[in-house]
């Protein structure tokens, strides 16, 4: 009997596989699926990038270009559409007094007058025939527009041109605050489409369109709670102011002088520029300022409240009305106000994340500006 060596083992008569069978089912890999996870993710950080990242990298912030182009020609067209491309119904409200000094400027500009006395004062308050003795009238360089354009025509290039001055200033916001791509998409809807001033321009109050501007008020805000109270500012804010008044937009000019002053209970140390800023706004706009009161004692001076109930402010944020007579027209024995002068509507929604992210935010977590204590 032989032993087999061990270091030679017997050969092997297991009989193999037939290699067109199948063997036995093999696990499969994971590999495409993380391949796709990684793409995935790698997508959703790039598009979190472009919509969150205040300094986004070379490809973020072209996409980012890209989409603030997009918001502009979106305005462009929205306000296109809404003032029916210069086709105005100039019979409508406040319209046939704003058509009325529209046509007296062309008149003018045409002629090569300069616009002094308007036939008749119907345009005019029926107060005087003075064109520069109403202070809402428009007296600013882009009115040599109406010597080749008509009158809706101008209207439109008039507010784009506004517009586009607006949305300028609102990417000087953007970079002076450092906001992501999400944050000036936001403010921009609610600054340049909110029933305020739709509405204003929707009934005639053309000067309205100055509105546009405020992001410049904006900015001097943000500068000033920063630490810039010097001269510069002080002459920066007033030029501000006197635009607004050659656009004939005088109750923002209020607005804006008192909201400076309303803010000194905030920050005391901020008194003498502020008090100082008003007085040279007023200077400079005195040009504008004096006509008027030639007149003073004739112009209705009858006080109008606003809102007459916070249910009547929340309604204006949150209610959308029909364009109908009896739903815009609502006389209260506590303010005769039609709709167009208590409309803000923003919606719920945006209701909500102002409320959540301008106040309580603000308030629960201030910059070093101070910005929510001072503006709450």
């Amino acid at each position: 009997m032989t032993l087999s060596n061990p270091q030679n083992p017997p050969p092997d008569y297991t009989v193999p596989h037939d290699i067109s069978s199948p063997g036995p089912e093999r696990p499969r890999s994971s590999a495409p699926i993380k391949k796709i996870i990684d793409m995935a993710s790698a997508a959703f950080r790039f598009g979190l990038d472009v919509v969150t990242s205040e300094e986004p990298k070379n490809p973020c912030k072209l996409l980012q270009w890209i989409w603030i182009l997009g918001l502009f020609v979106l305005g462009i067209g929205a306000w296109w559409f809404f003032l029916n491309g210069g086709n105005i119904q100039f019979n409508l409200h406040d319209w046939v007094e704003a058509s009325k000094r529209y046509a007296f400027l062309q008149d003018a500009i045409q002629t090569r007058q300069f616009p002094l006395h308007m036939p008749g004062t119907s345009g005019l308050r029926t107060v005087t025939d003075r064109y520069l003795a109403v202070v809402d009238t428009l007296f600013s360089p882009q009115v040599l527009l109406l010597g080749f354009l008509d009158l809706g025509k101008f209207v439109v290039a008039n507010t784009w041109l506004l517009y586009t001055a607006g949305f300028t200033g609102l990417l000087l916001l953007k970079k002076e605050l450092k906001l992501s791509i999400l944050s000036f998409t936001v403010l921009y809807l609610l600054l340049f489409f909110n029933g305020h001033i739709v509405d204003h321009l929707a009934v005639g109050h053309a000067h309205w369109a100055a509105y546009f501007l405020m992001p410049y008020f904006m900015l001097a805000v943000v500068r000033l709670l920063g630490g810039t109270t010097g001269w510069r500012w002080t002459l920066w804010f007033s030029i501000l102011m006197f635009c607004l008044m050659l656009q004939g937009a005088y109750h923002l000019v209020v607005i804006a002088l008192f909201f400076l002053v309303l803010m000194i209970p905030a920050r005391p140390a901020l008194t003498v520029p502020i008090l100082r800023t008003g007085v040279a706004s007023l200077l400079m706009s005195m040009v504008r300022i004096l006509p008027p009161l030639l007149h003073f004692g004739a112009f209705d001076t009858e006080f109008l409240s606003g809102f007459s109930s916070s249910a009547d402010l929340f309604s204006g944020l949150v209610v959308l009305r029909e364009t109908t007579r009896t739903a815009i027209m609502k006389p209260s024995p506590l303010s005769p106000l039609g709709w167009w002068e208590l409309d803000y509507f923003i919606g719920m929604a945006a209701l909500a994340f102002l409320l959540y992210f301008g106040i309580w935010r603000s308030l629960r977590t201030p910059d070093e500006r101070g910005f929510g204590q001072a503006t709450a």
